[in-house]
């Protein structure tokens, strides 16, 4: 008898919770009013040459212009690369010149307009006669239109061979061949010069002479749009580093244009900066903020030693990175939060990071959001592993990530970094009074940062890896899908929707209070389009559709 009154106990309570639940979220819906977006007013239109078809090249550049009130216009996409297939570049420079009749500012990836893409970029050797035939195309585009801001960017190979070519077999040993030749220079070890001796007896003299002459050639197209900046017919040069280390043929590139630089006073207008996948994001930024007072940025790092890593794929320190990404974007750093318009929030998770660690950084991030500034975070992993990044942890802890103004924790270091401080920038400095504007600008802002929490985390930390598990362990290469590519997307787009609800349920729960608005929004559905852009497993394309209703009191 007792047993059983327990149990009718805890059932007539059981269904008096849920009927209160019930209730009031009904009364929730039943007090929400869909919010009424105006169409986006674009202020100036932006004609983008990109670096390659990825959507970090072409998609996020679009999407953060949202936030400026920029139009991104970009070639068709049977113009552009498909992986290991190059652009069309005929017809991309014909594109360009016509396009650039429309346009108010026009960043242009040289890269493209010689190679045809970043991949071959890393092994197609320009000849002298096609890059001046770019140079000319940037001087008559100049010339027929004077008004509008022309930037270009041109990427400094990384230190691998390329990975699609017959030569891939020697990439261990050029890397070795590259770094030990500059630190001959440096060091003058006798035991660099026999090592360095060895392998020019193992290496094909061909591919030694190919891999000297792709990087002669890329630092002389660097001086020729250098000397097109100090013409006035370029008004941004950045030249990206791909894929660094601390030696190497690209470090010794870096460092003569870096002299070359200095010595023609050119640091105002030519930039030096690590990554290429961001560039072109970061340049909008920089073409958003040239004109207004620049955004100030305190910078705060998850740990003490933090901004001394040399992450994976970077030559130089976390804090070096984050000072070139703020400077792009025509940013300043500021020595507090007080005098900073938001505060750039740097985790580097490493392998021997704690769950204590991870969880007293938790506290302090939710520390910052709740203190009422805008926190963008960049939520990096030395080894790319989902257990050193910081967002489960701040979700666990109730750091309502759905209040900052970016995230972005995507491959390298520097492409984080430039997203993250470029999204936060735009989408603070471009704060309106107009009500109907500043809610299309805040539900861009929501829209991008759902995509990134689904992408740069739930994609690229939890599901590729194990993706690329199952399908090596059944004879597939990620990174050359074939006959598998549509098996492949099926499964993404299911494990995707079930992330997406997740990140629903455990981010977008709870009413957000809007910089401007006095009464909540929530975000009651998210749908979204997933497909892979190429054939493979490395990126994704994801669309975010969100659906934001207001709450009444």
């Amino acid at each position: 008898m007792h047993r059983r009154f327990i149990v009718y106990f805890l059932a007539i309570a059981f269904i008096t919770l849920f009927t209160t639940a019930v209730g009031q979220l009904s009364g929730v819906l039943r007090r929400a009013t869909p919010v009424d977006l105006p169409e986006r007013q674009y202020t100036q239109t932006l004609v983008l040459l990109p670096l390659d078809s990825r959507p970090a090249c072409t998609q996020l550049v679009e999407q953060l212009g949202y936030l400026a009130n920029i139009r991104v216009v970009m070639p068709p996409a049977d113009y552009l690369d498909n992986y290991t297939q190059p652009g069309n570049r005929i017809a991309l420079a014909e594109w360009l010149k016509e396009s650039v009749k429309q346009a108010d500012a026009v960043i242009v990836s040289t890269d493209m307009l010689l190679s045809g893409s970043l991949i071959a970029s890393r092994s197609d050797i320009p000849t002298p006669e096609n890059i001046s035939a770019v140079a000319e195309l940037l001087t008559t585009i100049r010339q027929n239109n004077p008004h509008i801001r022309l930037y270009s960017f041109h990427i400094i190979p990384r230190l691998l061979i390329a990975d699609h070519t017959p030569d891939r077999q020697y990439q261990k040993a050029m890397q070795n061949y590259s770094i030990l030749q500059d630190q001959m220079l440096l060091f003058e070890n006798p035991l660099d010069f026999e090592r360095f001796a060895s392998l020019e007896e193992t290496i094909p003299k061909r591919i030694i002479d190919e891999h000297q002459l792709l990087y002669a050639r890329n630092q002389e197209a660097h001086r020729v749009w250098m000397a097109l900046a100090k013409a006035n017919i370029l008004d941004a040069v950045v030249i990206g580093q791909d894929d660094g280390y601390h030696f190497g043929l690209p470090n010794m590139v870096k460092q003569r244009l870096e002299a070359e630089i200095e010595s023609e006073q050119l640091s105002d207008r030519v930039i030096i900066t690590r990554g290429a996948d961001e560039v072109a994001l970061t340049l909008l930024g920089r073409l958003a903020n040239e004109n207004k007072s620049p955004t100030r940025v305190f910078v705060e790092y998850s740990s003490p030693d933090a901004p001394h890593v040399v992450m994976p794929f970077m030559s130089h320190s976390v804090s070096t990175t984050v000072t070139e990404k703020i400077k792009l974007i025509h940013a300043v750093e500021v020595e507090s939060a007080q005098q900073a318009d938001f505060i750039l929030f740097v985790h580097i998770g490493r392998q021997n990071s704690s769950p204590y660690s991870l969880k007293s950084s938790a506290q302090r991030l939710k520390h910052l959001v709740n203190s009422g500034q805008p926190v963008a975070l960049v939520d990096l992993a030395e080894n790319f592993y989902a257990r050193q990044t910081l967002l489960p942890y701040a979700i666990d802890a109730d750091v309502r990530v759905d209040r900052l103004a970016a995230y972005a924790g995507w491959n390298t270091t520097s492409n984080s970094i430039g997203t993250a401080v470029t999204q936060a920038a735009l989408y603070i400095s471009n704060q309106t009074t107009d009500p109907a504007n500043l809610l299309r600008l805040h539900y861009d802002n929501l829209t991008f940062l759902a995509a990134r929490f689904l992408d740069d985390w739930h994609y690229l930390k939890e599901i590729q890896p194990q993706i690329d598990q199952r399908l090596r362990a059944s004879g597939t290469d990620p990174y050359n899908l074939q006959i598998q590519r549509e098996k492949t997307e099926i499964l993404i787009r299911r494990e995707m929707t079930e992330r997406t609800r997740s990140v629903l349920r455990q981010v977008f729960n709870k009413p957000m209070y809007l910089p401007g608005f006095t009464q909540p929004f929530l975000i009651t559905q998210i749908d979204n389009s997933i497909h892979l852009p190429w054939d493979r497993t490395f990126e994704i394309k994801i669309e975010p559709r969100i659906s934001l209703v207001q709450l009444e009191p």
